[in-house]
């Protein structure tokens, strides 16, 4: 046994549903006939993260892929499934430790 939790077939599911936009914990629990509670609970024992982190990650990367695109950060934000604006700007500053548009003007700097 390697110590490392083995991945449940429901947990896969609940992965790849909790990526896609739009999708809250309660309703992949639901779809899987799982509490919220269990849900949580396998979440921290595989990936050691919430399902709720889970999907803040996963909005994150989507808003990252569409940096180069055309469009308000308010219309990227909503692209990536973000509520609006000011969700996307608390996530990102998070994640990043500094706001959307420095992070865009280092890369562009570091580009250059």
């Amino acid at each position: 046994m390697s110590g490392v939790p083995e991945l449940c077939a429901e947990t896969d599911c609940s992965i790849g549903e909790l990526a896609q936009p739009g999708i809250t914990v309660g309703a992949v629990a639901t779809e899987l006939r799982w509490s919220r509670r269990r849900l949580v609970a396998q979440f921290r024992q595989v990936l050691k993260i919430t399902p709720t982190v889970f999907g803040r990650i996963a909005r994150y990367q989507r808003l990252l892929a569409t940096l180069d695109a055309e469009g308000s950060w308010a219309e990227q934000a909503i692209a990536a499934g973000y509520f609006d604006k000011s969700h996307m700007t608390r996530d990102f500053t998070a994640f990043t430790g500094r706001s959307p548009r420095a992070y865009v003007d280092d890369r562009v700097t570091f580009v250059q």
